[in-house]
């Protein structure tokens, strides 16, 4: 089992294993984690992030529109999830 320690930089299993627990995809998680490797971990404003669950909660808020967050549940697969907001978005 992963554990979803706060060390930055995390590791590349423990953020798809929080993004999974989460119904998201792996492809997803991998993303994330490639976008803020980039950055070397860095905010938008250049400060280094402390808690990368913080900033995974808000990668995946962001892309799932307001009216359907309600999605967002770990019970649910993946596909279901995608399938619901192609249907809201397309």
């Amino acid at each position: 089992m992963i554990k979803f320690s706060n060390n930055i930089p995390p590791k590349i299993e423990a953020v798809k294993a929080y993004f999974l627990h989460r119904g998201i995809s792996d492809l997803e998680a991998t993303h994330f984690f490639l976008f803020y490797d980039s950055k070397n971990w860095r905010s938008k404003k250049g400060c280094s992030i402390r808690n990368w669950k913080i900033s995974a909660h808000n990668w995946i808020m962001n892309m799932v529109p307001t009216n359907s967050r309600s999605t967002l549940n770990p019970a649910k697969s993946n596909i279901s999830l995608y399938i619901k907001i192609d249907v809201i978005c397309g």
